[in-house]
């Protein structure tokens, strides 16, 4: 309700800066879709105008929802009676989902290669590249509430650094794509 309250500020505000003023003052999108799909929590599907160009940052609103939404599919997966997997669903739940949204996006940029690689565009923004992220909380609240420790040495910490600082500061197109498993871990 918060969310969808704050869809009808921003429009109104929006309408009166235009009719007021005769500018676009904020660049919200006006396009009843674009609105109905906010409206709906599907904007972490779209790479539209609808996907952050209604309330600012509301891309994630609509993600963290699918991914509630998904969450008891999710963790029927990740709590499979399997010996195996038991012994290593910390480490490939989070690392298979993310070559499976990898591959989603991979796919639809080879469909329609200037669909959504642009700086923080749909790219970073959609569901799909969020999803290994929240995978990656099932394991560390595994982790966690195992009271497993992590080894991990201060040579294994700063070269991660360092590949993080790199990757971050890099002209590399599909980075975005990492962003997110990477601000997680």
């Amino acid at each position: 309700p918060g969310y969808w309250l704050t869809i009808f500020v921003t429009q109104a505000i929006s309408y009166l800066t235009l009719f007021v003023l005769g500018q676009d003052y904020i660049g919200v999108s006006h396009k009843p879709l674009d609105v109905l799909i906010n409206l709906l929590l599907l904007n972490g599907l779209t790479p539209t105008a609808a996907n952050n160009s209604i309330v600012r940052g509301g891309w994630f609103v609509g993600s963290v929802v699918l991914l509630y939404l998904l969450f008891p599919l999710l963790y029927k997966i990740y709590t499979i009676r399997s010996a195996w997997w038991n012994n290593h669903r910390c480490f490939l739940f989070p690392l298979g989902s993310l070559a499976i949204g990898t591959f989603i996006l991979l796919s639809i940029h080879w469909i329609a290669p200037t669909f959504f690689f642009e700086k923080k565009g749909f790219l970073y923004n959609s569901f799909v590249n969020q999803l290994p992220c929240f995978a990656l909380g099932f394991s560390l609240f595994e982790l966690h509430k195992n009271q497993t420790k992590v080894r991990c040495s201060l040579i294994k910490a700063l070269v991660f650094l360092a590949v993080t600082i790199v990757l971050f500061t890099s002209n590399w197109t599909y980075k975005w794509m990492l962003y997110p498993t990477t601000f997680g871990i």
